[in-house]
């Protein structure tokens, strides 16, 4: 680089680039010494042999399963709900954190579609206290739903004028959250000219992307997909599809399957009546929840 830059050595250092110079603090030996890797090429074949056995082991069907003592075993993951406006990903970030809670994970909601916050509604609680002073302290901005879910509220009065959105704050936070809960699953906003929902996915774990299987809808997660994985080089292997709205005249699975060959779908969802009256009242317990688990299987080793 040619001078210092925070942000930027963050973010090549979550790509995988490790050895970062200053323009004017390397000599050519330097870069002779970095260039010439023949001596580290065993070491690499050996790191790419862990790696391998790592892998494998985690595949095994055993390893797949969520574990059930948290204490011993907490995952710690940030998964977040991304999709095209209008696909769901409110509705179904709230039922997958029901899930979770039948699965005993505690877990923190936030929701980052700044504009068109819809978490606190649907629990019926406020989205933001506004004697908030200390804004370091980020327990002011959680509210206790029940044992098992928090929400976090109130994030566009975190990241405001004189305390904006960065790569460095999002990742603090999201570290600091994962030390506290098993998973944090995030609300996210379809608007691309928002700088910091790039900061979000980078730091993500997993993205869970949420598609209606009709023709205009699909048109629009092709054009959304592009930006994140091209214009914002988001790696593929961290999204998920997830056919959302499913009914009997929706597109064929392997029509888009074909579409989105780079992306693995992993679950659809049918439509329901239930998801309106569960939207009007989260206390609402008859909707049916075995695809959602199927999905926090899958998501969640």
């Amino acid at each position: 680089m040619e001078n210092e830059n925070l942000e930027l050595r963050t973010f090549l250092q979550t790509i995988g680039i490790s050895k970062i110079c200053i323009d004017n603090e390397i000599s050519i030996e330097d870069i002779v010494k970095y260039i010439d890797c023949s001596d580290n090429e065993k070491n690499l074949s050996m790191e790419i042999e862990k790696l391998k056995k790592i892998i494998e082991e985690k595949q095994k069907p055993e390893n797949l399963k969520i574990k059930k003592d948290k204490k011993q075993n907490k995952i710690n993951k940030v998964i977040a709900i991304s999709g095209g406006y209008g696909s769901g990903k409110s509705l179904f970030t709230v039922l997958l954190a029901r899930t979770c809670q039948k699965q005993n994970l505690h877990i923190v909601i936030i929701d980052f579609d700044i504009f068109n916050n819809s978490i606190n509604t649907m629990f019926r609680i406020p989205k933001y206290n506004k004697n908030y002073k200390i804004l370091d302290n980020i327990n002011q901005f959680i509210t206790k739903i029940n044992n098992y879910i928090d929400i976090f509220c109130g994030v566009d009065n975190m990241f405001n004028e004189n305390n904006k959105i960065n790569f460095e704050k999002i990742k603090e936070l999201f570290e600091e959250l994962k030390r506290r809960y098993d998973m944090v699953l995030i609300d996210t906003s379809s608007e691309i000219n928002l700088k910091y929902i790039r900061m979000i996915l980078a730091n993500s774990d997993k993205i869970l992307f949420l598609i209606e299987p009709n023709l205009l809808e699909i048109k629009k997660a092709e054009e959304l997909l592009d930006v994140y994985t091209n214009d914002w080089e988001i790696p593929n292997y961290k999204f998920n599809i997830i056919l959302n709205k499913v009914n009997i005249n929706s597109i064929d699975e392997e029509i888009i399957k074909k579409l989105f060959n780079k992306i693995k779908i992993i679950e659809k969802i049918d439509f329901s009546k239930q998801y309106t009256a569960f939207a009007n009242d989260t206390r609402f317990s008859n909707i049916k929840l075995g695809k959602y688990q199927k999905i926090l299987n899958k998501v969640y080793r």
